[in-house]
């Protein structure tokens, strides 16, 4: 069992570099919402191994390559933003004109981030993060890993899952944001130790999925207003400030009502 934990654990690894590899190059062809989304996605799966990997293993260090991945994702973040608020405000610009004019700075500021981006990528030392992680993969091999440490691994994210939760305060956003990191890191953990998880608790992958996309839409509201009120810096339009209050609040009330299931994505008590 310890050997068998392992090999796939480290076969996981090469997995997540292997799309990590190939969501790096279509982004260089391609900078789209959803190239970036891929790529980005596939930095956070990369990271979750590299953490579980340096939980099980604490001599296995990999923290220049978690570095290097982190400033990835940081330099992918503007651009993201307002690929998804284009996505949004695209829609809604059709319903409400005063929108037009942030619409337009919004094309430009993704024209200048796309610019930006492109660059950024050319420069992403891709053989060097693969050296790295074969590195990584060579001092894990010879060690063991045990169903017992991958539990108490989920225990641990699942925990400070729970922390968060119980410190969500729906008039401070930040503490929503903050609880969405946690169930990033515990449904990416989740999805690569899926072979050894109990049926029900494979069940729950779907709706921790959706809790996410609940979180994730929250955020997206976050951000777009502090863009809205940014841009409009003399006031809101009146139209525009009732339609994403409205939209923000029923966000936020969804999440109040349907909070409760993180209690069910995992053991509370070990």
């Amino acid at each position: 069992m310890p050997i068998h934990i392992s090999r796939l654990l480290l076969d996981t690894l090469d997995e997540h570099w292997r799309r990590y590899r190939i969501s790096l190059i279509d982004c260089r062809h391609d900078c789209s919402e959803n190239a970036v989304h891929e790529l980005r996605f596939a930095i956070r799966r990369l990271l979750a191994m590299l953490a579980l990997l340096t939980t099980l293993n604490p001599k296995a260090r990999a923290g220049k390559l978690q570095r290097l991945l982190k400033t990835q994702l940081d330099c992918l973040n503007a651009l993201r933003d307002t690929q998804v608020m284009l996505l949004e405000i695209g829609n809604t610009a059709t319903t409400l004109a005063e929108l037009k004019p942030f619409l337009q700075d919004l094309q430009a500021q993704e024209s200048r981030l796309l610019a930006e981006t492109r660059a950024f990528i050319k420069t992403i030392p891709s053989g060097k993060i693969k050296r790295k992680c074969k590195k990584l993969h060579s001092r894990c091999k010879a060690r063991r890993a045990d169903k017992t440490a991958l539990l108490e691994a989920v225990d641990k994210v699942y925990g400070t899952a729970l922390q968060r939760y119980l410190a969500v305060d729906p008039h401070q956003l930040p503490s929503l944001h903050h609880l969405r990191i946690s169930m990033k890191k515990l449904r990416y953990l989740l999805l690569d130790i899926q072979p050894w998880l109990p049926d029900q608790d494979k069940d729950q992958l779907p709706a921790i999925k959706d809790y996410l996309t609940l979180l994730g839409d929250i955020q997206n509201s976050a951000v777009l207003t502090a863009a809205l009120t940014s841009f409009y810096h003399d006031g809101l339009p009146t139209a525009i400030a009732a339609y994403y209050q409205a939209q923000q609040q029923a966000l936020l009330d969804r999440f109040m009502l349907e909070k409760v299931q993180i209690y069910d994505f995992w053991r509370v008590n070990p």
